[in-house]
Formats: C-alpha cells, structure tokens, sequence
C-alpha cells in the first residue's frame, strides 16, 4: 500500500489545492483492488477525507460507492467506519450528494456503523456529524428517522454524554431532522428532549453545543406537547443561561430567542420567560447585536408573544424593550420579517395605555408608518402595522403625531392594494375616517397637508374577523450544515 501512503501523506501534508495535483480515480482504483484490506480501504478513506477541496470529483468518480462499499465490507474495522463516515460527511456538504448517498444505502450503513461501534467516540462524533448534513435533504430526513436513526442518535448522546464534539453533532442533526413535524414528534416521544437539554447543561461552556441545542429545542417547540416537556424539565432557564453564558455569540442569542419564542406559544411558559428575566436577557441580546436581522427578528417576536399576556405587557415596556423594538425596525428598513414582527409587537403592547404613550415617544409611529409605506404589498405587515396605528390613535396627542408624520396618505395608499384583506380593510377605513375628522377639527401643522378626502372601502359581505391575541409559535424551523469538525 505503498502509493496509498504517499498519497495519504501529499494530501495531509500539501496546499489546500492538492486534490487538483493528486490522482483521486488512482486512490479509487487502489481501493477497489485491495477491498479485502482494511488497512488500505482505511488508508483510502483519510486520504480522500484530505480532499474534500474535490468532493465533486470524488463523487464523479465513484468515490460515493467504493467509501459505503468498504464500510459494508470492515464493519469490525473503527479506522474503518470513522474514516468512512468522515468521508461521507464532507461529501454530504452537495445536496447531490446527498441524495447519492442516501441511493446508495450511505444512511443505513453510517447508522449501523455506530451501532456496531456504540462505544467509539469518534464513529458517533462523526457518524452524527454525517447524518447531520444527509438531514439537508427533505427525503433523507424521513429515510433516517425510518431507518431507526433518532434512537441511534440518541443512545449515541446518552452514552458519550461528556464528549462535547459528540453532544454538539448530536443536536445538531436532531434539530436538523426535527424540521420534518412527523420527526420532531418522534424525537420528543423517544426522549430527546431531556437529552438535548442534557447536553446543554453538561457543557454551558462550549459554544458549538449552546448553539445547536438551541436550535433543536426552536425546532421542537411546535406541538403543545414538546412545548409543556421543555418548560417542565427546565428547559426555560437553561436556554436563558446559554444566551447569558454568550452574549457576545449573535447566533446563541439569535437560536435562544428562537426556541423561547416557540415556548412562549404557552401561557404558562410566558409567565415563567418573564419570572426568569427573560426579558431582559432578550433586550440586552438586541441591544448588542442591532445589526443581526436574526436576532432583531426574533427578539421582536419572541417580545410579542410574551405581551400576548396582559401583565407582561407593562414588564416588557418597564425592561425599556419599545425603544428596542422601535431601533430594530428603523435599522433593518428592508427587512419585511423584522418589520412584520416589530409592528405586531407594537401593536400587541399597545393595548396598554401607558405603553401607547411611550410608543409614541420612542418614535415608534414614523417606524410604524414607514413599515407600512415600503411594505405595503405585504398583508402581514400592513395587517399588523394598522391595527398598532388603530390602537395607537386612541388619544388626541397620537392622533396629532399620526397626522403630521403623514399617515393618512400612507394608510389611503395601503388600502388601494389589491391584496389588502378584510382586516386591513376594516382597520384601514377605521383609521382613514378617524383621521380625517381629527384633521377636520385641528389645524394642520406644516407637514400635515391638510385632511385628505375618504376613500370609499366597499363593505365586506361578511363579518370582520374578530381579532384576538395571536402567538406565533410555529415559526421557521433552520438547518445547520457542519463543514469542519474534527
């Protein structure tokens, strides 16, 4: 096996563009004809794992078929299966790739690689790591879970809990699996919700793990069921500690806004976020991260549904967080989902009457009235951005800064698009009429105009929905793809 260990040692040891100089069909051919030497399918793997730089190269020339072939064929082998699992993982990075993979039983024989090697920290780490990027792929996601794959990461985790490389892979591919609702509720009932929590707290120092726990548990967070079990395993203050423990990480802070957003889909659970200073862990995450549209979004959201609950209204708004959610929106102009989100926070803790007032102050009617004018083709925004102003307009003083920042032009403009639905409608005809009769009665300031003629709003045939409090808890789930673990 003498030219598989020179090219072993060329590709640990060359420039990151050895693969183009180093014959990828030869380490193949060299595999193939020694299949019954696990010492040269293990030398094979590392030097083609070396060369990931290639991966399409690899792939084109059959690499896929001759890595799962030689896994199949040394399973007793642990050079073996984590050179080959290693292999797999870094070609899984192509999501052509991963479909070859998973045509070619790649799936299965990583899963029965680390039940062969329960105890082998590597296989798992990797193994893990492997099935994390395969669970990119919308029908690997599925393959894996039926092929008994949760369980085996799970008992993976359980047995190896100390080893942070292996919890991190861990998470990471159940929060990448649990984007599949049929998943998230499997991995729930098989108990990998105390195993993600686990993990988190066995390494609060370790970033990597803080992360994609954090986005396991926002993945999970969409059945009332999984929602209540991480609550009561104190899930809560664990994903508080993780965002406190890295402040400085916008994607922990961003991750943990995330998952407490989907557990505050429970009344519950927004009594215990706020009761554990939640909310001042999600102001301070805002505040040191403002141009994160990650975490502005989901801090605005998470804020909102916390206000859904009357008493963590004037909470919310005394942590000094509607300055906060007023900055994120006059920050991110552009960005429909932060404005969405900060206009239906507005709107939320606007049914206070002092929070009106310091809405008003923190200069969040402009930011409001400008989310409507460069959305205005976007009915969520628009939805939500009316009904704050509709609330808003309840005193004199709002009305005059409504008026004079404009309003009534941007409203008119809103109501003339063809998709405003019944709610904008109602809202937008409501605002329209209060406007024009406060303009009517008070003289314009300079930058008012003057009243602006009632645009006629065809009544619906039907009732206006009522509108209620709304938790958004089944927010979008993310994948994390992992590049270079070691």
């Amino acid at each position: 096996f003498f030219r598989l260990t020179i090219i072993l040692r060329m590709a640990r040891n060359g420039s990151p563009d050895v693969s183009g100089d180093v014959d990828i069909e030869g380490i193949l051919e060299e595999m193939k004809q020694n299949q019954i030497s696990a010492v040269a399918q293990e030398k094979g793997c590392t030097a083609l794992r070396n060369l990931v730089a290639d991966r399409d190269r690899i792939a084109n020339a059959g690499g896929i078929t001759v890595v799962v072939d030689a896994m199949k064929q040394h399973q007793a082998s642990t050079g073996v299966q984590h050179q080959g699992c290693w292999v797999l993982k870094d070609l899984a990075v192509n999501n052509d790739n991963r479909v070859a993979i998973a045509d070619q039983e790649g799936i299965e024989v990583i899963l029965d690689s680390m039940q062969q090697n329960k105890s082998t920290a590597s296989v798992q780490e990797q193994g893990c790591a492997a099935l994390r990027n395969l669970a990119l792929n919308a029908k690997n996601k599925v393959q894996i879970a039926n092929a008994g794959g949760i369980a085996v990461i799970l008992q993976g985790m359980k047995q190896h809990l100390t080893i942070g490389s292996i919890q991190q892979q861990g998470c990471g591919v159940l929060g990448n699996l649990a984007v599949n609702e049929s998943n998230a509720f499997r991995i729930a009932k098989d108990g990998g919700i105390p195993a993600i929590l686990d993990a988190l707290k066995q390494h609060q120092g370790t970033v990597g793990v803080q992360e994609a726990g954090c986005v396991a548990l926002r993945n999970l967070a969409v059945f009332d069921q999984s929602i209540v079990k991480v609550a009561n395993a104190g899930g809560i203050a664990i994903i508080l500690d993780a965002m406190k423990q890295f402040r400085e990480f916008a994607s922990v802070q961003e991750q943990g806004c995330a998952a407490l957003r989907g557990l505050a889909g429970n009344s519950a659970n927004r009594s215990k976020v706020a009761a554990a200073g939640g909310i001042l862990v999600i102001r301070d995450a805002m505040k040191a991260h403002q141009d994160s549209n990650g975490v502005q979004e989901q801090g605005c959201a998470v804020l909102r549904n916390l206000a859904v609950n009357d008493d963590i209204k004037m909470k919310v708004a005394d942590c000094g967080c509607i300055p906060v959610i007023v900055s994120a929106m006059e920050q991110h102009p552009g960005i429909a989902a932060i404005q969405r989100q900060g206009c239906w926070a507005l709107k939320d803790l606007s049914e206070n009457a002092k929070n009106r007032t310091t809405i008003a102050d923190s200069g969040g009617i402009p930011a409001i009235l400008n989310a409507i004018k460069q959305h205005e083709a976007v009915p969520g925004i628009v939805q939500q951005g009316c009904a704050a102003l509709k609330n808003l307009i309840n005193n004199d003083s709002n009305k005059a800064k409504v008026s004079d920042a404009g309003g009534l032009a941007v409203v008119e403009a809103a109501l003339q698009q063809p998709n405003a639905n019944p709610i904008v409608r109602a809202d937008g005809a409501f605002l329209v009429q209060e406007l024009n009769d406060f303009q009517k009665r008070n003289p314009p300031s300079p930058n008012r105009g003057g009243p602006s003629p009632v645009i006629f709003v065809a009544p619906d045939t039907k009732a206006s929905p009522k509108q209620v409090p709304v938790v958004d808890a089944l927010h979008a789930p993310v994948e994390l793809v992992d590049m270079d673990s070691e």
